[in-house]
């Protein structure tokens, strides 16, 4: 056909489409305007249909004959693909007359809107899901109503949908290996769609999927999981018992019970070999209890025992005898256990409790040793005086004195600034405490130095607890206690470094005051600074420091007075 032959003819006949809409539209005969509008719907022409029962609708608001033009407007939209504003629009239309003979078809029609903009199974389905809600609306207010048959055949075609996308977010889960989130996903799927044609494929997918996550689970976990398996394959035998994949899923069932069984014999010797004794001990134990591994009694009982000696080793020196104690009493328990006995495990045992025996007794002189070792001065210090006090050899008995005192002035010396002054003189204390007894020989200058050096801790401890209040920036804290410790003489020979931090204190503050009171407070700074200039200062650079200080304050009094 020669298009170019008929574009003239074509022309003219949309030219005079234009101008017979355009004497239609200028008309002010309503009724005229009316007739014209069904004729363009009749025509399919929906767009000049809308546009002037658009203008119907406000010229015959109130009118009955507003409920007609609206059902018609309404189904513009629609007819022009614009089925989301058409689905507002029915609703409206149904708000607006809700006893009208058209409210069960529009309600009808706002669920085929959403079901239109339904995608694929593999999109996002927020338009599913509520083309499936508005399909219910209709059937619970129009339950017998004859579109009831198109309206669940739309559902059953929606939720088949909704099925599919389920179905292969666990398929993928399963094919990626994400096991874990293939048996939570699958849970959901059965719950949700207990009826679907993807159900099996779905539960069949859980089992393995259980299984395989069971067996690359840590020993600790793969009992509890391997349990899960059987749990599932049971749901799935209850249900499709005749499937063909039935088979499968007995097997993997029989093999998770396997590997469960091992798993058991297993556990224990897992925290065995990463150090975890106590839980190993407990496991073994369970083990001989349930005698599920009769014929491994004797191994399981030398690990039981074993677990006991070795845990005895790993508590702090002040445990140590109590849990050698507990292995002793766990290995004296199975002395008559002929598989034991008979076993290449029991020499070795007897072994253990003899050095069990040994340890006990050299565990009060090696208590302070093994704190002070740990860096717990503290308890070592106690373990220290604790075993001098039970020796009759005086030379044995003063070295573990002397331990002591070194032990506590260390303590002192890790301790936070607020407690070293009160334990440096707890070291002071026990010098004196013993100084009569140590004089005696050569321990006695050692006691006598430690005296010396924790009175000069104490002499400095003003020194320090400013420091730290300097260091974390409370200006307050030192603004407020130096006068204090001044007038009460606190301050000892650091008068001048505290009288410093003091100045800087006033700076600081002031500095850091509001801009608007900020001059104020920097001359109230500086009128304390030259109070403190007026002390008597044994150290000249800090006189220095503080003028300099001032200088500094006087610069900024100008610069906030220009």
């Amino acid at each position: 056909m020669n298009i170019k032959k008929y574009l003239p003819f074509f022309l003219i006949v949309f030219l005079f489409a234009c101008d017979s809409f355009k004497k239609v539209k200028e008309s002010t005969d309503y009724e005229y305007k009316y007739e014209m509008a069904k004729k363009y719907y009749d025509r399919k022409d929906y767009e000049h249909a809308s546009d002037l029962f658009k203008e119907l609708m406000q010229v015959f608001r109130g009118t009955q004959r507003s409920e007609q033009i609206f059902y018609y407007w309404v189904y513009c939209d629609f007819h022009m693909e614009d089925y989301l504003f058409a689905a507002h629009q029915f609703q409206r239309f149904i708000l607006a007359f809700p006893r009208s003979q058209y409210a069960e078809e529009l309600q009808y029609m706002i669920g085929v809107c959403y079901m239109k903009y339904s995608p694929d199974y593999y999109l996002d389905q927020e338009y599913t899901i509520k083309s499936i809600d508005e399909f219910q609306l209709f059937l619970d207010k129009y339950p017998n109503s004859s579109y009831v048959e198109k309206v669940n055949e739309n559902i059953d075609l929606l939720q088949g949908k909704l099925e599919r996308k389920g179905f292969e977010s666990v398929s993928l889960y399963y094919k990626i290996g994400e096991y874990k989130a293939c048996i939570v996903t699958g849970e959901g799927f059965a719950s949700d769609y207990p009826d679907s044609k993807y159900v099996e494929q779905v539960k069949f997918m859980m089992v393995e999927s259980a299984y395989k996550y069971a067996i690359e689970s840590v020993e600790e976990k793969q009992m509890d999981r391997l349990n899960e398996v059987g749990v599932l394959a049971d749901k799935y035998l209850v249900k499709f018992g005749d499937s063909k994949k039935a088979e499968d899923i007995i097997d993997l069932k029989a093999k998770s019970k396997q590997k469960l069984k091992e798993s058991k014999y297993q556990l224990p010797f897992y925290y065995f070999n990463r150090g975890d004794y106590t839980k190993a001990k407990s496991v073994f134990s369970e083990l001989l209890l349930n005698n599920e591994f009769s014929d491994k009694k004797a191994e399981l009982i030398y690990y039981q025992i074993k677990s006991s000696y070795l845990y005895a080793q790993t508590v702090e020196p002040d445990k140590k005898i109590g849990e050698y104690q507990n292995f002793k009493n766990l290995f004296d328990s199975y002395r008559d256990n002929e598989s034991l006995i008979n076993s290449n495990y029991y020499k070795e045992l007897q072994n253990n409790y003899k050095s069990a025996e040994e340890n006990c007794k050299q565990i009060p002189s090696l208590m302070g040793k093994e704190y002070a070792d740990m860096a717990n001065y503290e308890k070592a210090s106690k373990y220290y005086f604790e075993y001098a006090n039970k020796l009759s050899n005086i030379n044995e008995k003063h070295k573990n004195l002397v331990n002591g005192i070194d032990a506590a002035y260390k303590d002192a010396e890790r301790s936070d600034v607020f407690n070293q002054y009160s334990k440096f003189q707890h070291v002071s204390h026990l010098c004196d405490q013993y100084f009569l007894e140590l004089s005696a020989d050569k321990y006695g200058a050692v006691s006598a130095a430690i005296r010396v050096r924790a009175e000069e801790e104490q002499s400095k401890f003003p020194l320090k607890i400013f420091e730290y209040q300097a260091s974390k920036k409370q200006y307050s804290w030192i603004k407020e206690n130096a006068p204090k410790y001044l007038d009460e003489r606190k301050m000892g020979e650091f008068q001048d470094e505290i009288v410093y931090l003091w100045a800087i204190s006033e700076y600081q503050l002031a500095k850091k005051s509001e801009k608007y009171e900020r001059k104020k407070q920097y001359q109230q700074a500086l009128e304390r600074l030259m109070e403190m200039e007026k002390l008597s200062f044994k150290k000249v650079e800090y006189l220095n420091k503080i003028s300099k200080l001032e200088a500094e304050i006087n610069a900024k009094i100008e610069k906030l007075t220009k």
